[in-house]
């Protein structure tokens, strides 16, 4: 199936032979002018997502927004307690114990000298954050400009889809499917090993619908130049 959007492809249930000889769907090689058009607007999709500025790995970042939190934590609850200290070293009642007053000073240097590490630990959190917050705003700041031609593109995806699956119940009805499909996918597949053989099915379909592919015998065709875009694309299919 197509690459466009997050919906999981639905089931098909096909039934084998037996059916009267009918008409290709739409589907097919010969559906024109309209079926290109659903095929180019994929296509800039493609290339709009492409470009795309990388967003983070959604682990690192929520790994990273934890360490800040707990690192910004640490550092303002020592922060707290340097305060409360200070206060009570700034008291008049505080020189009627010099022993513990002495202790609560000697301590708050200490504090003080670990406080200045925390907070240099929570800044470095906090930068490390935000530099992964800034990559995610950017790649959606690009999604959202490009909102329009990435809406026609999952749309036109969803319409090939649906147009797919209708060619091949089409061909596996028939009651003698060409040699690509029933040599080539081996049609039909086990029960057992049935979604694994729609998968190839509906990628190879895609595939020689989007490059008009008409290889009797090959479900892709002979390999495209490994330098071309198709080749991407049969790399995919081969490997669905």
């Amino acid at each position: 199936m197509l690459e466009f959007g997050n919906a999981t492809a639905p089931q098909l249930t096909l039934l084998p032979g037996g059916a009267e000889p009918a008409p290709p769907p739409a589907s097919g090689a010969g559906s024109g002018g309209d079926e290109r058009l659903l095929w180019r607007q994929v296509a800039t999709g493609e290339s709009t997502r492409a470009l795309a500025p990388p967003a983070p790995d959604a682990d690192l970042l929520a790994r990273s927004r934890a360490a800040a939190t707990e690192a910004v934590a640490v550092e303002e609850r020592l922060a707290r307690h340097i305060e409360s200290v200070t206060d009570q070293l700034d008291s008049a009642f505080s020189w009627l114990q010099p022993a513990r007053r002495h202790a609560l000073a000697r301590q708050l240097r200490v504090d003080r000298g670990h406080h200045a590490i925390l907070r240099a630990r929570a800044g470095k959190a906090v930068a490390a954050r935000d530099v992964l917050e800034d990559q995610l705003s950017r790649h959606r700041t690009y999604l959202d400009d490009h909102r329009p031609a990435l809406e026609t593109a999952k749309a036109a995806s969803a319409e090939l889809d649906r147009r797919i699956d209708e060619l091949i119940g089409w061909y596996a009805a028939q009651p003698t499917q060409p040699p690509w499909f029933k040599y080539g996918l081996g049609f039909p597949p086990e029960a057992s090993s049935y979604p694994v053989w729609l998968r190839r099915a509906r990628a190879a379909v895609g595939y020689r619908l989007r490059f008009r592919v008409e290889h009797p015998l090959e479900p892709l065709g002979a390999e495209p130049a490994e330098r071309s875009r198709q080749y991407q694309h049969w790399v995919r299919a081969r490997n669905a």
